[in-house]
């Protein structure tokens, strides 16, 4: 059963699934011990967000740790969400697509795990629908939770034991996480500051350790101690093989909590202690600069989009393009229903009336999950032509941040495979004049 409105739930899951099974539109609001606050949005018996207090600057440490970003450009994005700005907009114009959506992706998959392992459900909050930030589409809501909180389980003794001492094993590495990890531990670092200063998620380098663990590609030991840390008893398959030597100085109490609580604290820039071979030291002053609006906590429905893309355009961007207006958008649109046209003209001539639209419907249907909110419940005319109103409303209903890439990739990928369609119908000639007939669409389209 789904908590109501300011109802208190000791169980996150159980809240969690029941929202999934009754329907529910929403946000789950809960908090953890360390007092930081959690969202998971759910619609139509899916999760399609997780956010927390701190996702901005989480995701700002790593791309700074993995080098992905360097110091002055790091300071200005920081600077930029001081003022209310949106990171992930920031982003989608300074960082490769596939890293960036893996690093959202990387973020949403923490904050649910965060979710699940320690926090308390404090209220639910109905919606009408779902319109926030880095909202992630095709994945199996019950078989994620079920992945992560088989994850918990497994990760447990490292979490408890943040102090533990780290070291390679004999066994090789698998992977370049991996093998970046034996890496790190290479002299003997401490669990907490191997998860602190890696760039990943902190339970996605637990997941590893775990396994590095359990394979002999890593031991560990507990300060001042002789006695290894074991495998957990129901994920080990064989002993761990050697013994690390342990005279480290014991970390705090207060360290080893500060480094585990949540896995949402701020990476702090130029404290990484790793080689310089894997990893970029950058010394950074940012004291002075502003804590991050909290963004996130914002529910923005749909009557409150207008109001949100109102602030975004008040403030000046360094890294992303200019809003996208509605005459930028009906022109786009407009160019590429000729395009449309011409290639469904085209495959007509070739396979008889009626083919080049279905041929067109067949391809919208398609489309990929990134690209398909801006396609649905679209359906193409007789003559190959998108219904220019539905798309635009299609288009509105997405965060304003994601307007230009969203449209641009759609458009551009539908007729590029209309383009593949037409080229297995057509014969040489039919081709041509075809592509005689588009000359200059992308130039028009402004992709």
């Amino acid at each position: 059963m789904q908590p109501r409105n300011g109802e208190t739930s000791q169980d996150p899951r159980h809240a969690l699934i029941g929202c999934l099974d009754s329907g529910q539109t929403g946000c789950l609001v809960s908090r953890s011990g360390a007092g930081v606050t959690f969202r998971v949005y759910v619609m139509l018996g899916e999760v399609l967000a997780a956010q927390s207090d701190h996702d901005d600057d989480s995701m700002l440490g790593i791309l700074l740790a993995a080098g992905h970003v360097d110091g002055a450009r790091y300071a200005a994005l920081r600077s930029r969400m001081a003022t209310g700005g949106v990171l992930s907009e920031s982003l989608f114009d300074t960082l490769p697509e596939a890293l960036l959506l893996e690093l959202l992706f990387e973020r949403f998959r923490e904050n649910l795990f965060q979710f699940l392992s320690d926090t308390v459900v404090t209220e639910f909050l109905p919606m009408d629908a779902v319109f926030v930030e880095n909202i992630q589409v095709g994945h199996d809501s019950r078989e994620l939770l079920d992945e992560l909180v088989g994850l918990g389980q497994r990760i447990r003794s490292l979490q408890e034991h943040p102090e533990m001492l780290i070291g390679p094993g004999a066994t090789f590495p698998d992977s370049d996480i991996e093998r970046a990890l034996v890496h790190r531990s290479a002299a003997r670092t401490r669990l907490a500051e191997l998860v602190g200063a890696s760039p990943w998620e902190p339970t996605r380098v637990l997941e590893h350790v775990r396994r590095m663990l359990d394979e002999g590609m890593l031991v560990g030991v507990m300060p001042e101690s002789d006695d290894e840390l074991m495998p957990d008893e129901d994920t080990a398959d064989a002993p761990l093989p050697g013994l690390l030597p342990s005279r480290a100085a014991p970390m705090s109490e207060e360290d080893d909590l500060a480094a585990f609580q949540d896995y949402d604290t701020q990476r702090e820039p130029g404290a990484f202690l790793t080689d310089r071979t894997l990893l970029d030291r950058v010394d950074l002053d940012v004291a002075g600069v502003a804590e991050l609006a909290a963004s996130t906590e914002t529910l923005i429905e749909m009557e409150d989009a207008e109001g949100k893309d109102v602030l975004k355009s008040a403030v000046s961007l360094n890294f992303s393009g200019p809003k996208l207006h509605d005459e930028e958008i009906l022109r786009k649109l407009e160019v590429t229903n000729e395009v449309l046209a011409t290639i469904a003209a085209a495959i007509e001539a070739a396979d008889g009336r009626g083919a080049g639209g279905a041929k067109l419907q067949l391809l919208i249907e398609g489309t990929s999950v990134p690209l398909a909110p801006l396609f649905k419940g679209i359906e193409v005319g007789t003559d190959g032509r998108l219904p220019i109103a539905q798309v635009m409303k299609n288009l509105r209903k997405r965060p304003a941040g994601e307007h230009r890439r969203l449209l641009n990739r759609g458009l551009s990928d539908l007729i590029e495979r209309a383009l593949s369609a037409a080229d297995e119908v057509l014969d040489v000639d039919g081709f041509e004049i075809m592509l005689e007939q588009l000359a200059g669409y992308q130039q028009r389209l402004g992709v």
